[in-house]
């Protein structure tokens, strides 16, 4: 099992907006291919401000490495920006833990993709 771990801390006032676009994203995660779970964790020893964990549990690297260059990854990484303090995104891999070195990797193997065969007919994403 693959998984990847965000752990973000809500600005004040800001953690039901996130937990709302959080659950946005989940739901749609769950129904895709290769997907095993995708969950948010939540503690607080406030009210708010708030650490959220998302957790989403993928059946392959191969499977992971598709959503890491998804539009509905990109919305992720957005969100991340709005965090109090410097997010966690953890990736556990097969071979060890990345960070976001792991999605500067995979989508630059994406470009690279796309630059060297630009208009062959098929898609290679």
């Amino acid at each position: 099992m693959i998984r990847l771990t965000l752990s973000i801390t809500a600005a004040r006032g800001e953690s039901w907006r996130l937990i709302d676009a959080l659950r946005s994203l989940m739901l749609p995660t769950r129904r895709e291919r290769g997907c095993i779970s995708c969950q948010l964790v939540l503690s607080s020893e406030s009210c708010d401000p708030m650490r959220i964990s998302y957790v989403e549990d993928w059946s392959s690297e191969a499977a992971l490495r598709e959503q890491v260059r998804s539009d509905r990854f990109s919305r992720l990484l957005e969100l991340m920006e709005s965090a109090m303090e410097p997010p966690q995104l953890e990736f556990a891999l097969g071979n060890g833990t990345r960070g976001l070195d792991y999605v500067e990797e995979v989508r630059a193997d994406r470009s690279r993709r796309r630059r060297v065969d630009p208009g062959a007919g098929t898609r290679n994403d």
